[in-house]
């Protein structure tokens, strides 16, 4: 398994990219979606999971669906 974490918006939140077996999800995307899409750019992407719905954690939501 694979963890990235990538530091995103004005609060500097993480969001984290979890690889394994060559699936991956991303975790928390809160803002800034191009930086988290270039770092998801070669990576299966399967799915999305939001721990809480705070704006911090979903702010990249729509622009990386």
């Amino acid at each position: 398994m694979e963890i990235k974490r990538v530091i995103v918006g004005p609060l500097e939140e993480n969001c984290y990219i979890v690889t394994k077996n060559n699936q991956t999800i991303i975790i928390d995307p809160g803002d800034e979606a191009e930086k988290i899409i270039n770092v998801c750019n070669d990576l299966n992407v399967v799915g999305v999971l939001i721990t809480h719905h705070h704006f911090d954690h979903t702010g990249a939501l729509k622009e990386i669906e």
